[in-house]
């Protein structure tokens, strides 16, 4: 995809040179920001070129722009915390928002989620990686939560299927565990609208099943259609699957997933051996290609993997 163009309007000049600066360093050559503080200049330059993200303080020329260009994606620097506007709340797709002066590193995260909606909507498909492991209490919940925490640049919606699995003391609140039931319930009855409002609302997180036997209940096609979901949805850059052994029915389910990181500690490698064993007696060598083994007990290795998912190849 070519460079994301975006277009910043603000009265204060220092405040709309300094955003287009941090915006153009914070992406590493993925945007092309222009500022302007002339509304006359804007409008014509408008003219001649489009843009794909426009960010700005003024609702009434935020308006104007959406009417003149309406595949565009809008972000309203708020600047007055309790003023919210219905269109965002019917628009959520295309609109953002956030306070003016919430700070650079918020103002730009913001800009990456609206970012991720627009990719997104041009056709490219979000990353979906299973975690699963062989090994118990070995840290694997522990890690594919850390992915969902707010603030990385690239953050990653978790979705639980442990056999007794249970998300407590988390950074991220959680309103209502009947997300849980919710979750399985759109799965089954194929809504996808349904789903996708699901996760907008669940704030990074949804939790495991409350039971396992509910698990058990996802069959291929549930497995392959909530993948191919996943792959679609604009909130966040991917999605980590966090699977227990129970849940797994077919180890062929795997293949629907982009990566497998496989957590262990050395002193059950035994186990990790005998799970390559079982995948090659299955015929199952194509899992081994996406499989990423990762040694809990060296951290170092855990915070690179960490930091690849959150920071660099969304894939790992």
């Amino acid at each position: 995809m070519e460079a994301i163009r975006v277009c910043i309007y603000d009265k204060e000049e220092p405040f709309a040179k300094s955003l287009a600066a941090l915006l153009n360093r914070y992406g590493e050559g993925k945007y092309k920001v222009i500022a302007f503080t002339d509304q006359k200049l804007l409008k014509e330059h408008m003219q001649q070129r489009t843009f794909h993200i426009f960010i700005s303080s003024d609702m009434q020329l935020i308006r104007e722009v959406k009417q003149q260009m309406p595949q565009i994606y809008l972000l309203w620097l708020r600047e007055k915390e309790d003023e919210e506007l219905p269109e965002i709340r019917k628009n959520i797709s295309t609109w953002n928002m956030i306070s003016k002066y919430a700070g650079a590193k918020k103002i730009c995260h913001v800009v990456e989620q609206t970012t991720s909606k627009l990719v997104c909507a041009v056709g490219v498909e979000r990353p979906v990686v299973a975690i699963y492991s062989p090994v118990g209490r070995c840290g694997k919940t522990e890690f594919a939560l850390s992915l969902a925490s707010k603030g990385a640049k690239r953050e990653w919606l978790y979705i639980g299927l442990e056999d007794y699995g249970a998300v407590l003391n988390q950074d991220v609140v959680l309103q209502s565990y009947e997300w849980e039931d919710e979750f399985l319930y759109h799965i089954k009855e194929r809504d996808e609208e349904k789903l996708k409002d699901l996760i907008e609302r669940c704030q990074g997180v949804i939790p495991s099943l409350f039971s396992p036997f509910d698990g058990k209940q996802l069959n291929r096609e549930d497995w392959a259609w909530i993948v191919d979901v996943m792959q679609k949805q604009t909130c966040y850059w991917g999605t980590i699957f966090d699977i227990g052994t129970g849940i797994l029915q077919d180890l062929d389910w795997l293949n629907f997933f982009d990566a497998i990181l496989v957590p262990y500690v050395a002193e059950a490698d035994e186990k990790k051996e005998k799970f390559i064993r079982i995948i090659q007696a299955y015929g199952q060598d194509e899992i081994l290609e996406k499989v990423i083994f990762l040694n809990m007990k060296d951290k170092e290795s855990v915070r690179k993997q960490k930091e690849k998912m959150q920071y660099g190849n969304a894939k790992g």
